[in-house]
């Protein structure tokens, strides 16, 4: 099992992912906790279980979760669709889990 929480910035809303794998090659149950209410309006019900290899576009379909966040974020940026498929990556051990940064500084 994977998990990887996320505050996605300047609304302080923390996101948790699960990731875990199934029986089948590939396919990855997502689930979430999250404190934004927008993701909390069913999101969960369209994401699932899901086939890693199509979210990390080596599949024959495209993935799910991108358009699935994009549906429900209310700011282009959030990066909880990026969580969300870190989680997946590193469950279907197609990643280290390492943690990325990102770092903002403005002058």
């Amino acid at each position: 099992m994977t998990k990887v929480s996320v505050m996605a910035g300047p609304c302080k809303f923390v996101t948790v992912i699960t990731a875990e794998n199934t029986e089948d090659y590939g396919q990855v149950k997502v689930s979430f906790t999250s404190d934004c209410p927008h993701y909390n309006k069913g999101l969960a019900d369209e994401i699932g279980t899901v086939d890693a290899f199509c979210e990390l576009g080596m599949g024959r379909n495209p993935g799910i979760i991108k358009d699935a966040v994009a549906k429900y974020a209310k700011h282009a940026t959030c990066p909880v669709a990026l969580a969300m498929l870190k989680a997946v990556e590193v469950e279907a051990s197609l990643a280290l889990p390492v943690e990325p940064e990102i770092h903002i500084e403005k002058n």
